[in-house]
């Protein structure tokens, strides 16, 4: 298995410019918390999980362009990977700023 690409928070919201949002769309209410999702990004580096894909839905909505749902892949540094055979547990980050969906991070398994 070769070495992934390691994302940067600059190509990440190339990939996906819903994941740079600095605040959510505007109709939300004051019970609303908003997640950035660069912060989580930038937290899962720190614990030794690196971004290796990033994507978004598209929107028919103009207001919600920049905002929709989006999805970041991490894994770990290839020293660090837990490799059972041809398998490789990764981590994925659901978000949106739209109220689309919540701040979701599930644990997956890729097999190769």
């Amino acid at each position: 298995m070769t070495a992934p690409t390691f994302m940067t928070n600059d190509l990440i919201v190339q990939h996906a410019s819903a994941a740079g949002a600095t605040e959510p769309v505007d109709k939300v209410s004051s019970r609303y918390t908003f997640v950035p999702t660069l912060d989580a990004v930038d937290l899962l580096r720190d614990a030794g999980w690196f971004p290796i894909k990033a994507e978004q839905s598209r929107t028919r909505i103009q207001d919600k362009e920049g905002f929709q749902k989006h999805c970041i892949r991490f894994t770990r540094n290839e020293n660090l990977q837990m490799n059972i055979k041809d398998e490789r547990v990764d981590l994925v980050l659901y978000n949106s700023h739209d109220l689309g969906s919540s701040f979701k991070l599930i644990a997956s398994i890729w097999r190769k």
